[in-house]
């Protein structure tokens, strides 16, 4: 009898040990089974770090006086929040593989709003995640410009001040960087490739209407129909639809090149202007200007001061391009 006590007890302590073992198995297993993806994936982050929260894969809108102004989708986006404030106040946002961007017109002011603007939106300075799909959101209008980016990072107005060429005129609402193989493409068709550029949303401060201007300061290709335009740095007026080229700008039109430290391009009248020396040549001709004016939509032209380099095989090139203009004149 006691020997098959002895055998029980045994058999008892081995069949333990085994449930034991089976049950740290089974929690190993759940434990490293992948769980199936969501569309977007939260990631909470400790109260310690800047970053609130990270999404994956998710949309991202962005909001003006209660209007949509932007909207894309990016495969990470990180929510900050300035150091020392609360986790509710996020006023930068980073994000990775942006695809899909689209920009809305700027909304004027509360005050001149011609309708009322949607209930539930923050103030100007505000931008929130929305619950609803991009298309389902209030804009000013249709969109004016299709873009993607490896990076960027937008930062309201609150954490950040407008450059100094524009602080004296303007406040700023918002910054929005763009880095990585940027590609801007307006509704008109203006397109825009950068390494980077800024798009700034700004507000007067003379009339508190707003503008939307886009930078660039470390090179930038431009593109209109059949013209081309090369800068190290560029300054965009959207509502304007000018470009302000700087630093040294290169362009190619169908009657030839032209070289200038400074060019202004208006992509409405299709007229350049270089207000210092300019270089190039037209129709395979040679020449220096000082205050030339080009007409590409007219294919017509003058300058303060044009100087043509003449040689027998260009002479007769230079006669053909005079009666063409005479003749469009």
């Amino acid at each position: 009898m006691r020997l098959s006590d002895l055998h029980r007890r045994l058999l008892y302590t081995i069949l333990g040990w085994i449930a034991a073992v089976g049950f740290v198995i089974v929690l190993v297993c759940l434990w490293a089974e992948p769980s199936a993806p969501t569309t977007p994936a939260a990631q909470s982050v400790s109260p310690s770090s800047n970053v609130t929260m990270r999404l994956e894969n998710a949309p991202f809108i962005g909001h003006s006086n209660g209007f949509k102004t932007w909207s894309l989708r990016a495969g990470q986006i990180a929510l900050e929040r300035t150091p020392g404030s609360s986790l509710a106040s996020i006023e930068n946002v980073a994000l990775t593989d942006i695809k899909d961007g689209l920009l809305f017109p700027t909304p004027p002011p509360p005050a001149a709003s011609p309708t009322p603007a949607p209930a539930g939106r923050g103030s100007s300075a505000q931008t929130a995640i929305s619950t609803l799909p991009p298309e389902a959101e209030v804009s000013y209008g249709p969109w004016t410009a299709k873009f993607r980016a490896g990076q960027g990072r937008y930062r309201s107005g609150l954490t950040s001040l407008p450059p100094p060429e524009l602080a004296l005129l303007y406040r700023l609402q918002s910054e929005f960087d763009l880095t990585q193989g940027v590609d801007f493409l307006t509704r008109e068709g203006d397109h825009f490739e950068a390494a980077s550029l800024t798009v700034l949303d700004l507000i007067q401060k003379k009339n508190g209407h707003s503008e939307r201007r886009i930078l660039c300061d470390n090179g930038m290709k431009i593109t209109r129909k059949d013209a081309q335009m090369t800068a190290n740095q560029a300054r965009y007026d959207v509502a304007g639809r000018t470009v302000e080229c700087l630093g040294g700008a290169r362009a190619v039109f169908p009657d030839g090149t032209l070289q200038a430290e400074r060019m202004y391009w208006s992509f409405d009248t299709g007229v350049v202007r270089c207000p210092e020396i300019s270089t190039g040549n037209l129709k395979g001709v040679p020449f220096r200007a000082q205050g030339l004016v080009l007409d590409m939509k007219k294919r017509t032209s003058h300058a303060n001061l044009l100087e043509f380099d003449l040689r027998s095989d260009s002479l007769e090139k230079l006669q053909s391009l005079e009666r063409k203009g005479k003749e469009a004149r």
